[in-house]
């Protein structure tokens, strides 16, 4: 799977959405646990920049740990709420 190139928001989301369902895996299953802390990271940043650069640590971190795992479909559901929530906390960036 091709990352995507830095600074493209859009494409971080898609390239996270992608690589989850891939690696929707693990008990807290480590995806799950991964995208949780990605999600609460990329909250936790004051501005755009900081979420982007926590997006492509975060992306990287997927792709290194959990690239080809397998889930059950709880763990599919708690990665999607996940990535909603980095997905809402990036609309309400400055």
């Amino acid at each position: 799977m091709r990352r995507p190139e830095a600074g493209s928001r859009g494409a971080h989301v898609r390239w996270l959405a992608a690589a989850l369902v891939l690696c929707a895996a693990c008990g807290k299953n480590k995806a799950v646990q991964v995208v949780d802390e990605l999600a609460d990271t990329v909250c936790a940043c004051p501005d755009r920049a900081c979420a982007g650069d926590a997006l492509a640590r975060g992306t990287q971190r997927i792709h290194d740990e959990l690239d080809g795992a397998k889930g059950t479909e709880s763990d599919r559901k708690a990665i999607e709420a996940a990535k909603r929530r980095i997905q809402e906390c990036q609309r309400k960036l400055p």
